[in-house]
């Protein structure tokens, strides 16, 4: 999850840029897809909004799908875990990446700023 987070792909030119993604993207689902096979609870919620957000970095980086793949992950994280940082968070970005309704996207990081969980980035790693 860790990788899809910090996910990044330099280029030399605009076809690279999108390549490079779409390659390491197709090693990250097969990775998520198995832990999802014993997940449980907030852990199976995690995991749904990682993977939502691999479909996310597909779409807005590779341009290889459709943004919809990306909020179907988020909001069946969210009908595990309603409070799942995660998905509340991805799916707030999601929102507002693609003219979504504001007051929703606000909702989603508000309830995941009040989860006190993962508000820094070094707290990652």
């Amino acid at each position: 999850m860790v990788w899809v987070k910090n996910f990044r792909s330099p280029g030399m030119d605009e076809n690279e840029v999108r390549k490079k993604p779409t390659s390491k993207l197709s090693e990250i689902f097969p990775i998520l897809e198995e832990g999802l096979v014993d997940a449980t609870g907030s852990r199976k919620a995690d995991i749904l909004a990682h993977i939502g957000w691999a479909h996310w970095l597909n779409f807005h980086i590779a341009e290889n799908e459709v943004a919809e793949s990306a909020e179907k992950m988020f909001r069946d994280a969210l009908k595990i875990d309603r409070q799942n940082v995660y998905a509340n968070t991805m799916l707030g970005n999601w929102l507002l990446q693609t003219n979504g309704d504001l007051e929703e996207a606000k909702q989603h990081f508000n309830i995941a700023v009040n989860t006190g969980k993962e508000r820094t980035l070094s707290q990652c790693e």
